[in-house]
């Protein structure tokens, strides 16, 4: 029923001015419309976002580790690699299952030297090229925060943060490879 309201909310935002107007010329046409439209939006469009569910949250993390992790300082209590998995398993909650029409988000692993943040691409057979990895790179790096603690837990235990796209419809895989040398040089 959840999923039926999130379409129905979904239609006012982007199909309201229609909607009104067919109210305003006839009631039963703007109702069957209505319905029309909500079975062709079940059908034909993905799933909304899913908002967070902090209640969910507060009962797998404790106020420690929700203190560390969104912590604007860092806490030398706790190792990088704890850090780094407490991490993982805090974005498993808030972070998006499907970030776009064509990305799905499946999570973060931590590995002995790098950070992996794993997607899926419904690529229809594209190959992205090297050049334009490095272009996603320059913008995947203007966008993190290099003060953050994230970053600096990076730098510090050496660690790279990659960017991984599984190809829904192929084997292939790329990866934005951001290295902790790309962090120190890229000061914001």
């Amino acid at each position: 029923m959840n999923r039926v309201f999130s379409h129905i909310k979904r239609l006012f935002r982007k199909f309201w001015f229609y909607i009104i107007f067919m109210f305003a010329i006839s009631g039963y046409i703007g109702l069957l419309n209505l319905i029309i439209m909500i079975v062709i939006s079940l059908l034909f469009f993905r799933d909304p976002i899913e908002p967070v569910n902090m209640e969910e949250v507060r009962q797998e993390f404790t106020e420690t580790e929700l203190s560390i992790i969104n912590g604007e300082t860092m806490n030398e209590d706790v190792t990088d690699e704890e850090y780094f998995r407490l991490l993982a398993r805090f974005q498993h909650f808030i972070c998006p299952k499907r970030i776009d029409a064509v990305t799905i988000w499946n999570g973060s692993e931590v590995t002995n030297d790098a950070y992996i943040y794993k997607y899926e691409l419904d690529d229809h057979g594209v190959w992205y090229n090297k050049r334009f990895v490095e272009g996603l790179k320059g913008q995947v790096l203007s966008e993190i925060d290099t003060k953050c603690v994230q970053a600096q837990r990076l730098i510090r235990s050496n660690r790279y943060l990659i960017y991984r796209y599984y190809y829904r419809h192929s084997d292939g895989c790329t990866d934005i490879v951001i290295t902790p040398k790309d962090l120190q040089e890229y000061k914001q």
